[in-house]
């Protein structure tokens, strides 16, 4: 009778043993039940809910609105630079940036590039990059293509770059100036006319006829000849939608524009690539040529106020 008895306790206690890791599994598992609405879930949900918040800080603090804020807080800068290369301003305070020698002459209109380094390419209305903007404020000046460029830092800001005052009168006498010199380097009679000119929009009309004067300079530097340039005598500038060249047998006709301020005539650079037949882009210069004090002069920074007899509605000749 011992020995069923003794078999049936063994039993029970195999049976207990072996019940024993069920039930504690059992008890974590209503455990975690009991503590997940405290605990696990918010756990949960807490990235589910910041992660959104984080990609829209990102957003908001994409890179050309950090690009933005850095180009208003330039706002227009006077620049110094080494290896001979003289002061220039670099204006930032309208909707396209401006280039000048501090000194005067040709203002350039410049296209922004912004890099994934955070530096900024300035590039010429031929895609010529002229000036690199390093994120630290340092810049470098590419005076010549594919040169390796030359350091510049800023000095400060500038009163921002914008037309001249000119009236007719002045106007009508420095384009007899220019028509006169013109005439000279090409060896032949050159006339100026003008179409629309008012007090307000006298100075595009010249600063045109300036950068007509640059353009053919700046070939006669390169080439020595004007061999390989469109025969000109007769320059008309005439206002129209968009600036353009047009060359109709000997007559250069020119379009300006003069709500677009400095973006509504053509450059120096864009006058020289229409007159010459063939042009070789290896040659041609980026910036704007320096105008030494032994050479002719028409800066219109420099008009007098004396008023010519000249009428507007006559040809300027030589």
């Amino acid at each position: 009778m011992q020995t069923p008895l003794l078999h049936i306790l063994a039993l029970f206690a195999l049976a207990s043993v072996l019940a024993a890791p069920v039930a504690m599994a059992q008890q974590n598992s209503d455990s975690a039940q009991a503590l997940a609405p405290q605990t696990l879930a918010p756990m949960i949900r807490a990235p589910t809910e910041s992660q959104p918040s984080r990609q829209k800080v990102y957003q908001r603090t994409n890179m050309g609105s950090v690009f933005g804020a850095r180009q208003i807080a330039i706002q227009a800068m006077r620049f110094e630079s080494m290896e001979g290369l003289p002061p220039f301003i670099l204006d930032n305070t309208g909707s396209r940036t401006l280039f000048r020698y501090e000194s005067g002459g040709e203002v350039l209109v410049l296209t922004q590039i912004h890099t994934t380094r955070g530096d900024t390419l300035y590039k010429n209305d031929q895609g010529m990059v002229i000036l690199r903007l390093h994120r630290v404020g340092s810049a470098t000046v590419f005076p010549q293509p594919r040169s390796q460029g030359v350091m510049a830092w800023s000095t400060g800001s500038v009163t921002q770059l914008g037309p001249p005052r000119v009236s007719i009168q002045q106007m009508t006498r420095i384009l007899e100036r220019i028509a006169d010199d013109l005439a000279k380097i090409l060896d032949q009679d050159l006339t100026i006319s003008v179409t629309g000119a008012t007090e307000e929009t006298a100075w595009i009309y010249l600063d045109a006829a300036n950068n007509i004067h640059s353009g053919i300079r700046r070939m006669m530097r390169h080439n020595g000849t004007l061999t390989r340039v469109q025969p000109i005598r007769q320059i008309e500038i005439i206002v129209a939608d968009r600036p353009s060249s047009e060359i109709l047998g000997t007559i250069l006709r020119l379009s300006v524009t003069p709500h677009l301020r400095f973006s509504g005539r053509l450059s120096s650079l864009q006058i020289q690539m229409s007159l010459q037949k063939e042009t070789n882009t290896a040659q041609l210069e980026p910036l704007p040529e320096l105008v030494h004090a032994q050479e002719i002069e028409f800066e219109t920074q420099e008009l007098v106020t004396q008023e010519s007899d000249l009428p507007v509605s006559r040809a300027v000749s030589r």
